[in-house]
């Protein structure tokens, strides 16, 4: 436990700006569009 976050919740987090990090292009892409980036489990 790290301040009452677990290992997995980190390891989950870590994963979603993995995620995000190769991702960045195409979600400044739909920002640029005047889409608002909410969810990233469609991508």
């Amino acid at each position: 436990m790290y301040n009452g976050i677990t290992k997995e919740e980190i390891e989950v987090v870590y994963r979603c700006f993995l995620k995000l990090d190769s991702n960045l292009d195409y979600i400044n892409k739909l920002i640029e569009k005047g889409y608002k980036y909410e969810d990233s489990s469609n991508i």
